[in-house]
């Protein structure tokens, strides 16, 4: 009898199982195994890899890629570090000194064959050769971040920023310009994950972000901390400054005198700050734009009102 080979891709499920049941009643061998060596080279990979991000989800844990960010993790938060894997043959100037802290803070350490499978544990092929799993990021109480200081202070209020990338632009500016902290919402607001820790350099832990469950409450507190509050539009504004809906007036950022204690909101990449949150606010703060633009990013419109801050502020 001749045999021939039966796609099981050819079948939709409910057609695989109808077909499995026929053959074992049947006692039908036409359809062949799937080859030994297949098995053995694609499978184990992915389900050992799905493991890996399984354990990680059920546990609250991140995943962080990356010579720069992994190097930061190590010397800042060694205690919140699970594991770290490294992929097989890697050269890389920083290794030793990546075996060295593990070596010091006892940090388990796994070779990995392939950049596939590191691929698929990191999410990204952007891993470099290196991933850490570490628990979740441990967030700050936003009182503590209220402490008078003889300097000036700077908050950065995200208000729904969904772009990890945008997060870690926003910390990674924040952190260059000296701010106090970042405040962001528990709600539909971007993580602090792999990726934020990537795209601020691996600055995340440098500083103190709160999580807050109502921005509005954020703001009161904030306020009550002599705090000034401005919140950041993204979006072109005319010459002339009309006041928005809540009242405050919205200022061109050259125009207004940042000098002292402030917190920026800086609002949703396509839906900018929540009306409420700009009422709560005492003013609004634009960035006057060419007509060709219709808006700047998140990130680069919130650079662009740290500095001014620091400018006026002679830091």
């Amino acid at each position: 009898m001749k045999k021939f080979k039966l796609s099981h891709k050819s079948l939709d499920k409910d057609g695989y199982k109808a077909e499995k049941k026929r053959k074992i009643a049947s006692n039908d061998r036409r359809i062949t195994k799937i080859d030994k060596q297949e098995k053995i080279i694609v499978k184990p990979l992915i389900n050992k890899v799905t493991i890996l991000n399984t354990h990680a989800q059920e546990n609250n844990m991140n995943v962080v890629y990356g010579t720069h960010s992994v190097l930061s993790v190590l010397r800042d938060t060694p205690k919140l570090i699970e594991k770290i894997y490294v992929r097989d043959g890697l050269a890389n100037k920083d290794l030793p000194i990546i075996y060295d802290l593990c070596k010091t803070h006892k940090i388990p350490v796994s070779n990995i064959p392939d950049s596939y499978k590191m691929t698929e544990l990191a999410g990204t092929s952007a891993h470099q050769g290196l991933v850490v799993i570490m628990r979740d990021f441990e967030y700050k109480d936003i009182d503590e971040m209220l402490t008078p200081t003889s300097a000036p202070r700077l908050f950065i209020i995200l208000d729904e920023i969904e772009d990890p990338h945008n997060v870690g632009a926003i910390v990674r500016s924040a952190v260059a310009v000296g701010a106090t902290g970042i405040i962001v919402p528990k709600h539909r607001q971007a993580p602090i994950n792999g990726s934020v820790y990537k795209a601020s350099a691996g600055l995340v832990n440098q500083i103190p972000i709160a999580r807050v469950s109502n921005i509005g409450v954020a703001i009161e507190k904030l306020k009550k901390s002599h705090v000034w509050v401005g919140a950041l539009g993204m979006q072109a504004s005319p010459t002339t400054s009309p006041p928005n809906e809540g009242g405050a007036t919205q200022n061109t950022f050259w125009s207004l005198d940042l000098i002292g204690d402030l917190a920026i909101v800086v609002g949703n990449e396509a839906n900018g700050i929540q009306a409420q949150h700009i009422k709560d606010s005492d003013f609004t703060i634009s960035i006057p734009m060419s007509e060709k633009a219709e808006s700047l990013n998140a990130s680069v419109a919130a650079a662009i009102a740290m500095y001014e801050w620091k400018r006026q502020n002679m830091l």
